[in-house]
């Protein structure tokens, strides 16, 4: 079995060995519509970054059979280099300490919170102080976004688009809610909704010193790879067995392969079943992305709430004469989401909202 994405088609793989790169285990493909000897051998490439000069994993399949993998392509030697000797309650930790300061003696550069006897090691630096309580709180404040970043391509949600949106997991009545890349989302039910329980997922390791580890999984949406191992991952199954309905909403970058995250999806959709637990999704994705989503995931209907970005240039109310071509794809029947009434209404036709102008 396959999915296709483009020139290139995301093959299944029951391999026990797979290469590895800093994003965790490769995916197998193999390129498709092309002429030579290579066209359709199956190959393993990382699962996040499209263009090889991001990330240079490229191993033939066929080359594993004759060879072992080389150690630089294994997780326990690509661990080392990836994953702090900290574990991810040392660095949480590192916040409470912090936090225990008063603003101006709290720093943060290089993407770690710092006490004023470690600034020596950032002279130099671009630093960020005084870091207010509410920074800690919300730590999208304090992070330079990486948005140039194709496998993070951090753009956070506007704090109009966070509101509605947390407003509807209430009205849906859900009873806990998996952030996938959106950490806006996360902070907001923290903070907003204390009383609907929120675990972020992203490859963002900086997030472990915001978060502790029930809080917080540093995970690749593309392999559905938990960067820490198997306690990470039986905490989000903790997580799914708080209720019956958990919402799980994912913010993939927008060149992001479609069949991939799919694929994770529908693996955390099986894994909510087993503990009896019904997993809502809101994927949000351009518009003139639904066929290959619904193709997909055939349970998928796009809303036709526009979704803005605070950072993004153009993916907002004002960068487009129409507006961010952003949308949610969710398997809520489209007619039970209540859209803003200034911006949308009710179609009888079609039994959902639709937005006006």
């Amino acid at each position: 079995m396959h999915h296709s994405t483009n020139t290139v088609e995301l093959l299944e793989d029951d391999s026990t060995e797979v290469p590895f790169c800093k994003h965790g285990p490769a995916l197998l493909f193999r390129r498709i519509g092309t002429a030579g000897k290579n066209s359709g051998r199956p190959f393993y490439a990382c699962s996040g970054c499209r263009n090889r000069k991001d990330c240079a994993l490229f191993v033939w399949k066929d080359d594993l059979l004759s060879r072992p993998l080389p150690d630089s392509k294994t997780w326990d030697h690509i661990r080392k280099e990836v994953v702090p000797t900290s574990s991810h309650d040392q660095l949480y930790q590192k916040l409470r300490s912090v936090s225990k300061r008063p603003p101006s003696e709290r720093f943060f550069c290089c993407r770690k919170l710092l006490a004023r006897t470690e600034l020596g090691a950032h002279r130099g630096h671009a630093v960020t102080t005084p870091v207010e309580d509410d920074d800690l709180r919300r730590p999208t404040r304090l992070i330079n976004a990486d948005v140039t970043n194709t496998t993070k391509a951090q753009y956070f949600f506007s704090d109009a688009c966070v509101a509605f949106l947390c407003s509807l997991l209430e009205q849906q009545h859900f009873e806990s809610v998996i952030c996938v890349g959106a950490p806006t989302i996360h902070e907001h039910l923290r903070e907003s909704c204390p009383q609907l329980p929120s675990i972020l997922l992203d490859i963002e390791q900086t997030y472990e010193q915001f978060y502790g580890p029930s809080e917080f999984g540093w995970f690749n949406m593309f392999n559905g790879f938990f960067f820490r191992g198997s306690s990470a991952e039986k905490t989000v199954q903790r997580h799914l067995s708080l209720g019956t309905r958990c919402a799980l909403l994912i913010d993939p970058p927008f060149g992001g392969l479609v069949d991939a995250i799919a694929r994770t999806l529908a693996k955390m959709v099986s894994d909510a079943a087993a503990v009896g637990s019904a997993l809502s999704i809101f994927w949000f994705f351009p518009y003139f992305n639904e066929k290959r989503i619904v193709e997909a995931m055939p349970s998928l209907r796009m809303l036709d709430f526009a979704v803005d970005y605070r950072n993004h240039v153009t993916f907002n109310e004002s960068g487009r004469t129409k507006g961010s071509p952003v949308r949610i794809f969710t398997d809520i029947p489209p007619g039970q989401v209540k859209l803003p009434s200034d911006r949308y209404r009710y179609c009888y036709d079609c039994d959902r909202v639709i937005r006006v102008g």
